[in-house]
């Protein structure tokens, strides 16, 4: 009748001895230096240890997902912006919605806005 291992899947050696390990996941024995690297998984952009010594077949590979999306700044602002021109229609006003107007005709800093022409008070009189 065949005895089983007590070392399990660790290799012993008279001439160099090695330390055993159990897997933190399956429970087999292995070589603790040689057969059971350090399960490591990404906590914020770098990667950490995570203190399990796992043997080769229930090694993970480190999850990308658990890396967070690094987002670009916000760009830099326009220094003194400007509206948009809008095109008006023959009287001045636009096709309608907010932002059009006579004042918005294409005035640019050059052109002087000309003042409306004065017309005087109407005034009512009552008949007695």
């Amino acid at each position: 009748m065949a005895w089983a291992s007590k070392a399990g899947h660790a290799t012993t050696d008279p001439s160099a001895p090695e330390a055993f390990g159990i897997c933190d996941r399956c429970g087999f024995t292995y070589n603790l230096a040689r057969d059971l690297p350090w399960q490591f998984d990404f906590r914020g952009p770098r990667l950490a240890n995570l203190r399990l010594r796992i043997c080769r077949p229930c090694q993970d590979t480190p999850w990308e997902f658990y890396k967070p999306i690094v987002v670009p700044p916000d760009p830099l602002p326009v220094l003194n912006p400007r509206p948009q021109q809008t095109n008006t229609g023959s009287n001045g006003w636009g096709v309608g919605g907010w932002g059009t107007g006579p004042w918005s005709v294409g005035q640019t800093w050059e052109q002087p806005v000309l003042p409306v022409e004065y017309a005087p008070p109407m005034t009512m009189s009552v008949d007695e």
